[in-house]
């Protein structure tokens, strides 16, 4: 289950809120692109309009002094999560994307990023819990499912997202 979440949802972070929300590289109908912006949502990372302005940002700022994360100016260990964690990074600039932004559905994601991992994580719960229940001799249990399912697929893709900002700058790279 790890496995399958950490693909369908790192899926959701590459293929749709970088390539498409951030890069506009493919269209596609608003009902599949709100789908598609709920899994990516579902890992945690925020919305799909905070990930694309966070995106294009670094793209017009690239490794000057006010890209978030860039492991030039703060250190590798910044670039891979500490600037994702202040409230500085906190702000959706829809300035940078009035393309989608124009969307309620998907201001309501970004309002409510919040939503979708939990949603996520008592989805494994009760699948779990209906293993659990169904098939006592599989050994499954909800705690098992909510750890495997949510936790550890939801670390994983977050520090292989990550991972980009942090080891894609070797050459720039400021100390630890």
């Amino acid at each position: 289950m790890a496995v399958a979440m950490y693909v369908i949802r790192f899926f959701a972070i590459t293929a749709w809120y970088h390539r498409y929300f951030s890069h506009r590289t493919f269209k596609t109908w608003r009902i599949v692109q709100f789908f598609f912006g709920a899994i990516g949502c579902s890992t945690a990372q925020r919305g799909p309009l905070w990930w694309a302005a966070h995106h294009r940002h670094h793209h017009i700022h690239s490794d000057d002094e006010h890209d978030l994360h860039s492991p030039r100016h703060r250190g590798v260990l910044w670039s891979h999560c500490g600037w994702f964690l202040t409230p500085h990074a906190y702000h959706t600039n829809t300035k940078l994307i009035p393309d989608f932004a124009k969307y309620p559905e998907l201001r309501f994601l970004d309002r409510f990023d919040i939503l979708a991992p939990f949603a996520m994580g008592f989805a494994m719960f009760g699948v779990g819990a209906l293993i659990e229940w169904n098939a006592p001799d599989s050994g499954v249990t909800a705690l098992q499912m909510l750890t495997w399912g949510f936790f550890i697929s939801t670390v994983a893709v977050y520090h292989f997202t990550f991972l980009v900002n942090s080891a894609t700058h070797p050459h720039r790279v400021a100390a630890l």
